[in-house]
């Protein structure tokens, strides 16, 4: 038994003539037993299909190990074959080739003919999914299921991979949006060859319509349009003491701009209705900003302030509340919170001819406190009528000249809510009447009316009686 290793040029010479010397019949077999097999094998693709071995196939086949018998026996030949499948392209994230090793032709090589007898023609190496490389994309899906045969034993296959693509955020016309994070497309977990929904990413103060982008070419970049975002903001101004929103500003702007607003101008014009600040919550520094998707807003708290009006609150009557809103609430009557009383003594004669003094009135006021809603005007609280004074004061009866009075004085009485009213009547006084002894009226003498007593008005005082001449007074 002879082996022989040469070159692929020499082998492939030694072929030819092997082949014309088997063509023709030849029973010397040296020629045969002198060619490397292994040396000629130069293709590595697959052969799905096979057609019968010809001479020059079997001279190329290679061999691991042949025995050859140059005398009238057989030999044994045995090939091993191999699936190589290579992956490249993912750098260091490249997987391991995957080697399968695992079928070895057997023939019987007729010592007469040369020819070899194979226990199969054929045999197919199963196939594998390709592995998911993140970040990459490969150009097939599976590998394997090649064909090898004892004339083409080794089959190499090569999957390659390529980067996936991204997601390149850009405005809306069309440039690329500067430190914006660009995205790798996700991998498809069920299929190497394409890319996974992915998600766009977030860009600071920009907004896109489109949540997520499934890429028909997985090595090509998408371009997304974003927009800015224009944030809103509100100051909202509630009356407190009704719950009422009063008014809304409503304001638009850029993320990070200044918001060029103040709520002063406003407060001022409640004020001027009525209202009193509760809280100003709008800061003077605000920016529209990102720390929360929802709108913006601030408010203002305002009440209704009051305002009073009695005895320590003087206020003009049917004029405005607020001074600068004149066509708001006002002032009501006074009569709403004062009401005068009086107590009158009335002078009066009998013979209505005394000349009496005018009536002597003493007047008292019940008052009251007022509490008004500047802004509605409405009465919110007041207190218990009191009187100014609790008593009026004693009048002393005047003395009238030839009258007397029914009473010295009139005792001052409690103050009401009622007016109260005492007359002192006044009547004349009586007169010296001259008579002689036997009780004659002496005519044509004076008859003088007694003297008022100047410290008692229902008194008179000492009386001289008339002089009358022929006579005398007895008593």
């Amino acid at each position: 038994m002879r082996a022989y290793r040469e070159n692929a040029t020499e082998a492939a010479a030694k072929a030819k003539t092997a082949e014309e010397h088997i063509a023709h019949g030849s029973t010397d077999t040296d020629l045969v037993d002198t060619i490397d097999l292994s040396m000629l094998l130069t293709s590595n693709k697959r052969h799905p299909n096979h057609s019968a071995p010809s001479h020059l196939d079997f001279a190329r086949a290679r061999a691991d190990e042949a025995f050859f018998d140059n005398h009238d026996g057989s030999a044994t030949v045995s090939i091993s074959s191999k699936q190589e499948i290579i992956f490249q392209g993912a750098g260091s994230k490249t997987p391991d080739p995957e080697v399968m090793e695992n079928h070895v032709f057997t023939g019987t090589r007729d010592a007469k003919t040369g020819l070899i007898e194979w226990d199969k023609d054929s045999f197919t190496y199963p196939k594998i999914s390709v592995p998911l490389v993140q970040g990459y994309f490969a150009d097939q899906k599976e590998a394997g299921f090649n064909v090898v045969t004892p004339y083409v034993p080794t089959v190499t296959e090569h999957v390659t991979y390529k980067k996936l693509g991204r997601i390149i955020p850009v405005t809306e016309d069309g440039d690329y949006i500067p430190g914006a994070l660009t995205k790798q497309y996700n991998n498809n977990n069920k299929d190497p060859r394409k890319a996974g929904e992915t998600a766009t990413p977030a860009v600071q103060d920009y907004m896109t319509d489109i949540k997520s982008v499934v890429p028909n070419k997985p090595g090509v970049d998408t371009p997304v349009v974003y927009r800015k975002i224009f944030k809103k903001a509100s100051i909202t101004y509630i009356d407190e003491t009704t719950g009422a929103y009063l008014v809304s500003d409503q304001l638009t702007g850029e993320l990070g701009e200044a918001i060029e607003y103040g709520t002063a101008t406003r407060i001022q014009t409640f004020k001027d209705m009525g209202y009193g600040l509760i809280q100003d919550d709008f800061p003077k520094d605000a920016i529209f900003d990102d720390k929360d998707i929802d709108d913006q807003e601030w408010f203002v708290l305002l009440q209704h302030d009051v305002a009073k009006v009695g005895p320590d609150h003087d206020q003009v009557p049917d004029t405005p509340i607020n001074p600068n809103n004149p066509n708001g609430p006002k002032w009501p009557s006074k009569y709403a919170y004062e009401k005068e009383v009086s107590f009158t003594v009335f002078y009066r004669s009998t013979d209505g001819n005394a000349n009496l003094p005018e009536a002597d009135v003493q007047k008292a006021y019940w008052v009251r406190t007022l509490t008004f809603d500047k802004v509605s005007g409405e009465l919110v609280d007041e207190t218990e009528w009191s009187p100014n004074k609790t008593k009026y004061y004693d009048i002393y009866a005047p003395v009238v000249l030839g009258y007397y009075a029914d009473k010295v004085d009139v005792k001052g009485r409690d103050v009401t809510e009622d007016n109260m009213e005492e007359t002192v009547t006044y009547m004349p006084l009586g007169k010296i009447i001259p008579i002689d002894a036997n009780g004659r009226l002496i005519p044509n003498v004076p008859t003088p009316t007694f003297n008022n007593d100047a410290n008692n008005p229902t008194k008179v005082s000492e009386t001289l009686v008339p002089h009358i001449p022929g006579y005398r007074p007895v008593r």
